[in-house]
């Protein structure tokens, strides 16, 4: 497998997730108060991997968010019906102590307005109390009901909660906050990556846990690379947006999408017409199907052959290739010849970086 070396440039991950930007429904600051108007008011977000709003065949369809006169009138009532209890909330602890109470009752409370109104209250006492499993878990039941994507409404809380997180519960907010960006580097939204690592970053101050620390440099770099990545690609779109048919550009475009991406549904078609002959029949033949378990095995040598002549990740792209064809055709192989396709497999997987 021959590659043109205009598409063998620096590559910086072989993670293709990090080349899908998200796009954003809306959601709302679960963190701010609930007196002002604006709490209400919509906000880009990207929605969870698995926890995406579900459509007609994915089970019950969750509530819209009410609008904001709805909430504003809501949270007067609110604080009403609780001053007393809100007036002994005057330290953290007891602040924590109410927010639960005030998750029960949305949970026992019909009416929409009033229900996502107790939600926000909850969850904005325990954030400024700095409990952060409290807020998560009043975030949780939130957008297990409404519409609203847990990520970004986890990012609105922890604003608050770096600043009044307690010494002993640190540590677990950073892993959390780490685990959160590594899902925003996942589906692409970089941007809201890079703001929540630099709250990450004050927070391992407080720690000084040198780990935690690491961990931040660590995805300080995954997302600089990311931004490099995204960058190249849609550069080499724009090129091919302009010149759809030029096989130069099929060649730098899919190779990009196959090799770097790992979005071989994308790629394929574009190698297919690429300008690399060897490499455009190969594409066109795993376009067309494996077919039997011989001709399966064939095509993962084929694309066998090829990576071992590269290096680094378009080597472990193309091993990664060859073993989805060796797992159709080990199905039904026998003696050493299913021992070598085994092997194979292996051999690919440790490879991936």
């Amino acid at each position: 497998m021959k590659i043109n070396a205009l598409t063998i440039r620096s590559i910086a991950c072989l993670t293709a997730a990090w080349l899908v930007a998200a796009t954003a429904p809306a959601q709302p600051n679960l963190a701010d108060p609930l007196d002002k108007e604006d709490a209400a008011q919509p906000r880009p977000v990207a929605v969870d991997p698995g926890s995406a709003l579900p459509s007609p065949t994915a089970g019950p369809r969750k509530e819209p968010i009410p609008s904001p006169a709805e909430t504003k009138q809501a949270a007067a009532a609110i604080q009403d019906i609780f001053r007393a209890e809100f007036a002994a909330a005057d330290t953290p602890d007891k602040r924590v102590a109410l927010a639960p109470q005030l998750l029960a009752q949305a949970e026992r409370t019909s009416k929409s307005s009033d229900r996502w109104a107790l939600f926000v209250e909850a969850a904005r006492l325990a954030a400024e109390a700095g409990d952060p499993a409290t807020t998560f878990a009043v975030i949780d039941a939130t957008t297990a009901v409404y519409a609203v994507g847990p990520i970004m409404a986890k990012l609105d809380a922890i604003g608050k909660l770096v600043t009044k997180v307690s010494p002993q519960a640190a540590d677990d907010l950073t892993l959390a906050c780490l685990e959160m960006c590594r899902t925003l580097i996942g589906r692409g939204d970089l941007a809201e990556a890079r703001k929540l690592l630099t709250m990450t970053s004050a927070l391992t101050k407080k720690t000084r846990n040198r780990a935690l620390t690491a961990e931040v440099t660590k995805l300080t770099v995954a997302i600089r690379d990311a931004e490099k990545v995204v960058k190249e690609r849609d550069a080499i779109l724009e090129k091919l947006a302009a010149n759809p048919g030029d096989p130069e550009l099929c060649l730098e475009v899919g190779s990009y999408f196959c090799f770097k991406a790992g979005d071989w549904e994308k790629g394929l078609p574009l190698l297919a017409k690429g300008s690399d002959a060897a490499l455009a029949r190969l594409a066109k033949e795993d376009l067309a199907g494996a077919g039997s378990a011989n001709r399966a095995a064939a095509l993962g040598d084929a694309w066998w052959s090829g990576a071992e002549k590269q290096r680094g990740p378009l080597k472990a792209a193309g091993l990664m290739r060859a073993s989805l064809a060796y797992e159709t055709a080990v199905a039904t192989a026998q003696g050493l010849e299913k021992v070598r396709l085994e092997k194979r497999i292996k051999e690919a997987q440790a490879d991936q970086p």
